[in-house]
């Protein structure tokens, strides 16, 4: 029992970290310090989400479920300006 508790956590951490990986949005027309910029700007503005959803709050995927509305926000907003 004690293997397969572990086996999930080890799981879960690892598909965290894993969704947690930056991805590289293009864009043809600037110049990669640009692209610093506008991702700074977005990731800024992703970090104001501090609070998970209703169901996950207290439990062990609290973090994870931040992580990955934080995540969503910066795709969005960098979508949003112009990358894909």
């Amino acid at each position: 029992m004690r293997t397969v508790l572990l086996l999930i956590a080890s799981s879960m951490v690892v598909c965290g970290c894993a969704a947690a990986q930056p991805q590289r949005m293009l864009r043809k027309d600037v110049p990669d310090s640009e692209v610093q910029q506008d991702r700074a700007a977005c990731q800024a503005q992703s970090m104001s989400v501090n609070t998970a959803d209703w169901e996950y709050r207290g439990t062990f995927m609290e973090g994870f479920n931040i992580q990955q509305k934080q995540n969503k926000i910066l795709e969005l907003c960098m979508i949003a300006r112009g990358y894909k």
